[in-house]
């Protein structure tokens, strides 16, 4: 079933809901800039600026206005459509004969009546004057402000009024709160406005059904992008239709009702903070269930909600939680997922970048999957995997100069779609991730490690690298690497790692008793070392003597041990293997090993000191 197939089935879903208040057909949402309360003959009794989200009726032509169009809404509108000034009359009279005509039916609203002869009055930009909401010029019409290019443009007069109409004896004054005025609007159109449509009937390709046709399609679908539209056709002098068809119906016929309840719920989902995520105002991720339970969204991760996950327990506790989701929810239920981008300049069009529908058990086990298989250890010991976001930051992004990982949002949205796809569809990690990743690690200069100033950016991108290394490995080769220390594990680069934070850590017991805020020699000689291991491994070893002179006896002792004990495992590879380049698994080596070191309980050490009472000089 496609998206809007979905979108309709989830709107007659919720709409049966008492517990979810969807925008009803034929209406809108948007926040408005100024609130109007009038009684019911007309007379103005208030006016201030409230930005509130309102509920107003639209029609197909009101929805899909551009700046060159003039065509109102029945109800609220924009302060150009409501007074009657200059060049703007127009406006105001398409305004007053749309709402006269739907005051005069059988479908008509007390409401309709008040607001009918306040408009009419013509002190509508008086009163609001008046109240310091608008300012007018010497004219006595809306002013026109230049911007930053020096253009005039119309702000004061694009101001969006909404309506209160008090003294009607109404539990509910609010226009955009009032339901029975909403189903006198549904009404006037089914019975009014569809019929003398020139649109006319066809098959609905949603629902199959005989329909009053949509030729307009609303906008508006997501926040950042107003103008953009997911279905247009107004093109028809250009490339639009390639040849293939002689005009827009040839190619989809959409009821003009089932496409109200698509848009209308599409809209209503991508403003709902619990079903949607929208990464760097650029795409928009919704993720939803079509029978309104309750679904995790595509950036969850179960770690949010796992307590204190340790190395030796993190599984268990993944699948505890696991368990808990499918409990809640039933296994048959979809998960439907969708993913929104526009050009910013042009936002005219709204692409559906990534669509997806699967089974809500598959759609959790996938997200499990991926939490065990991208999850790392931090340096305090806990166990979680790394945002798709940071990954991708930390993967392509640069320093500024405050030190904050920027990118370019292009490049972030391509990227963060591929992992989303990684996470839901289980496509395997790219490489050019993991080796962007891994390139940026063998330059530690590159990103600013600074403790005092609380920025670890150097540490994070560590962190970040080895859980993609270990999802990487085992998306393309199957292998499961430990978040333990493993001695014995054949693998060069991970021994070489291994060596790399023990010369580190040496030169580093020096530098913090001497308080210097200097790099030890492995960190500025990291980059080398990648590229010949073999050779810069020899000079760090001569670099250290000193270092290892000025330890504790047990201490040198120890060390003296462990580096004897990598050189040993590294010799059993062949002269050829020795000296290649590093591969990405001596982040891993390098990673454990330094947190080994780093354990304030290393048992070894304190052992080997504590049975050595002769003092080093």
């Amino acid at each position: 079933m496609g998206l809007l197939q979905k979108a309709v089935q989830t709107y007659d879903a919720y709409s049966r809901m008492k517990d979810v208040e969807l925008p009803p057909l034929y209406h809108s949402v948007k926040n408005a800039d100024i609130i109007i309360t009038i009684d019911k003959n007309g007379s103005i009794l208030d006016a201030r600026d409230d930005k509130t989200e309102i509920i107003f009726p639209t029609t197909q032509k009101s929805q899909t206005r551009t700046s060159t169009s003039n065509y109102p809404h029945p109800l609220c509108d924009q302060i150009k459509y409501l007074a009657n000034y200059g060049r703007n009359s127009e406006y105001y009279n398409k305004y007053i004969k749309q709402l006269t005509e739907w005051s005069d039916s059988v479908y008509t609203h007390p409401k309709l009546n008040a607001i009918l002869l306040y408009i009419k009055s013509g002190t509508i930009l008086h009163d609001l004057q008046y109240r310091g909401l608008i300012e007018l010029d010497n004219n006595g019409t809306p002013l026109r402000k230049k911007n930053n290019n020096g253009k005039y443009e119309e702000t004061e007069s694009k101001k969006f009024i909404a309506w209160i109409i008090a003294g009607l004896g109404e539990d509910i004054e609010e226009c955009w709160k009032d339901r029975l005025l909403f189903e006198s609007y549904i009404k006037y159109y089914d019975n009014i406005i569809s019929p003398s449509n020139n649109a006319g009937y066809d098959v609905d390709m949603i629902s199959g059904d005989i329909t009053e046709i949509a030729e307009l399609h609303p906008k508006c679908i997501v926040n950042h992008y107003s103008n953009a539209k997911i279905i247009s056709s107004n093109d028809d002098v250009n490339f639009t239709y390639r040849g293939r068809f002689v005009n827009s119906r040839q190619a989809l016929t959409i009821g003009y009702e089932s496409s109200q309840k698509a848009h209308i719920l599409l809209s209503w989902l991508s403003s709902n903070q619990s079903v949607a995520t929208c990464y760097n105002g650029g795409r928009t991720y919704i993720c939803w269930n079509p029978n309104g339970i309750q679904i995790p969204k595509t950036n969850f991760s179960f770690w949010e909600e796992a307590e204190d996950p340790k190395p030796t327990n993190y599984k268990e506790q993944l699948r505890k939680l696991l368990l808990n989701y499918k409990y809640k929810i039933p296994i048959n239920e979809d998960v439907v997922i969708v993913s929104f981008d526009a050009t910013i300049k042009t936002s005219g069009r709204l692409s559906v970048t990534y669509y997806n529908t699967l089974k809500a058990s598959d759609f959790l086990d996938r997200i499990e999957k991926w939490d065990l298989s991208s999850c790392w250890i931090h340096e305090n010991g806990k166990v979680n995997s790394p945002s798709m976001p940071d990954i991708v930051k930390y993967a392509f992004g640069k320093e500024d100069s405050k030190k904050k990982i920027i990118i370019d949002d292009k490049v972030f949205d391509t990227h963060i779609q591929r992992l989303i796809s990684c996470k839901v569809d289980q496509a395997v990690m790219p490489m050019d991730i993991m080796e962007a990743l891994f390139r940026k690690s063998c330059n530690p200069f590159e990103l600013t490690e600074d403790h005092k100033n609380n920025v670890f950016n150097r540490s994070n991108l560590l962190f970040i690298a080895c859980a993609v290394v270990k999802k990487y490995r085992y998306d393309h080769f199957k292998e499961e690497w430990q978040m333990a220390l493993e001695p014995d594990k054949h693998d060069i680069s991970y021994q070489y790692g291994r060596l790399l934070a023990v010369f580190e850590k040496i030169e580093r017991i020096d530098i913090n008793k001497k308080r210097d805020d200097r790099e030890p020699n492995a960190i500025r000689m990291w980059s080398a070392y990648c590229r010949r291991p073999d050779y810069i491994a020899s000079l760090l070893k001569k670099k250290i003597i000193i270092y290892q002179r000025r330890l504790t006896p047990g201490s040198r002792y120890y060390y003296d041990n462990l580096i004897g004990e990598i050189y040993e495992k590294i010799s059993t590879f062949s002269d050829n293997e020795i000296k290649k380049p590093l591969k990405e698994t001596y982040l891993i080596g390098y990673y454990l090993q330094k947190n080994n070191l780093n354990n304030n309980n290393n048992k070894d050490i304190q052992d080997t000191d504590s049975s050595n009472t002769r003092i080093d000089q």
